[in-house]
């Protein structure tokens, strides 16, 4: 598999793309990629390019574009809307949920999640997320890299509701449906876009589940074992992706 290199899309000019200084030194240094030596680049916004490695003076490196292509953006959209948890757990879910084609994460602020903002401002835990992406993207091959938002509370997360269309809630009342059972019913109805949010290592609370349901989000169970919060949103999404996504 030839080596992938990620250049956002304001940077890509006509016929020559220079990655970033880390990039640079991931290539040459990491790979070990010499003149001549094929690379893809991708812009996380479904354009590709087959280049080859161009070595310049002083370690200078620049990717010359031989063919660009454009594959169309992915026809089930999936929203992930987890908890805020412990920071390797969450990098942890950043990098899974690109893999399996999540196209929007939206992390929550809820009652019992592990929130510590003090010294780690939102948007610096979005660059991190960020970055994390679009390491997972070059590896696995995904063209796409997920619309990641700052941390919303959970109350302000609820009013996305019109925006995310199937919109469901992990819970362990009576009253929840068996995820299954939502799926199949989404498959019916060609639901191409679904959304998923999960609990902290707590939890919802009993205030915070019924402010979802009376939002208009449907509780659904995830079954009779308890899965950790990193492992609950990425089971959500998987199931998602093998009962809505086209076959092929």
């Amino acid at each position: 598999m030839r080596p992938r290199c990620y250049i956002p899309p304001e940077e890509w000019t006509a016929d020559a793309l220079r990655p970033s200084p880390d990039r640079t030194h991931h290539l040459r240094d990491v790979l070990r990629l010499r003149a001549g030596d094929s690379v893809i680049a991708f812009n996380g916004r479904g354009r590709w390019a087959g280049c080859t490695v161009v070595l310049e003076s002083r370690g200078a490196l620049s990717l010359r574009i031989q063919d660009i292509h454009e594959s169309p953006p992915p026809a089930l959209r999936i929203t992930l809307l987890p908890s805020l948890i412990r920071a390797q757990r969450m990098d942890w879910l950043i990098q899974k949920a690109v893999e399996l084609g999540v196209t929007r994460l939206v992390p929550l602020i809820a009652e019992r999640g592990l929130i510590r903002t003090k010294n780690t401002p939102p948007k610096t835990r979005r660059d991190r997320w960020l970055k994390i992406a679009v390491q997972a993207a070059a590896q696995c091959g995904n063209l796409w890299l997920p619309q990641i938002d700052l941390p919303l509370p959970l109350g302000r997360a609820l009013l996305l509701r019109k925006e995310l269309g199937l919109c469901l809630i992990g819970s362990t009342t009576s009253n929840a449906r068996p995820l299954r059972e939502a799926l199949e019913n989404a498959r019916r109805r060609k639901t191409d876009a679904v959304a998923f949010m999960s609990g902290p290592e707590g939890g919802f609370t009993p205030a915070e589940e019924s402010e979802a349901v009376a939002a208009g989000w449907l509780p659904v169970s995830l079954g009779d074992l308890t899965l950790r919060a990193e492992t609950a949103p990425l089971f959500a999404a998987a199931a998602a992706r093998y009962a809505l996504a086209a076959p092929g």
